[in-house]
């Protein structure tokens, strides 16, 4: 299964200035870790603009400060980050990681939060970082998820996701009486393509 991190706990990050959150949001959102095959792995929700603006880490900065200001007593932390990474058995198709990805961060954004997601193939195990406003867009309220709430909502997205695009590389086995069998690995090649909708 694949492993939750959640950067702000396990590693003791506040983000506690609006750069800190810039920075964040560029290194998640750099070209070099997200683009595949000409198309950029990365998001945010809920606002309906254009491709160009979800696509530009500057551009989500701004909506994310945008909301900081509106609550003008604010001082920070301002982001919750996670990074939820796969092992190469778990994850055949980066691109796959894209509708995951936007399932994760439609969890925050119906909670009423600011969500924007990178995805990153540019190392060996494929990842996606998410990074969530700590305040409500719809009522200025802080982010009051408990971690656990967290991650049975995320693992319960996975879960979902791996019955249709994930193929486990990773043998089964089943005994009978005293013998073991191995089950024959699936054929990536003859599973239909999930992906055409990436554009």
């Amino acid at each position: 299964m694949p492993i939750i991190k959640f950067v702000n706990e396990d590693e003791n990050i506040e983000y506690a200035k609006e750069q800190d959150l810039c920075s964040l949001l560029c290194y998640a959102f750099d070209s070099e870790k997200t683009e595949f095959q000409g198309h950029r792995l990365v998001g945010c929700k809920p606002f309906g603009f254009p491709q160009e603006y979800m696509t530009n880490p500057l551009a989500v900065h701004e909506f994310m400060e945008f909301n900081h200001k509106r609550q003008y007593k604010y001082q920070g932390p301002f982001a919750k980050h996670r990074v939820i990474s796969f092992t190469q058995q778990e994850c055949l198709y980066l691109r796959s990681l894209k509708s995951v990805a936007e399932d994760i961060i439609s969890f925050y954004a119906d909670r009423g939060y600011v969500a924007a997601y990178a995805v990153h193939g540019n190392t060996k195990n494929y990842h996606i970082h998410v990074i969530v406003d700590m305040l409500s867009y719809q009522d200025l309220t802080l982010f009051h998820m408990s971690r656990g709430y967290e991650a049975s909502n995320i693992n319960a997205i996975l879960n979902v996701r791996f019955q249709q695009y994930f193929v486990s590389k990773i043998p089964k086995y089943k005994t009978f009486k005293d013998r073991t069998f191995e089950a024959v690995p699936i054929d990536p090649s003859k599973i239909e393509n999930f992906f055409e909708d990436v554009k």
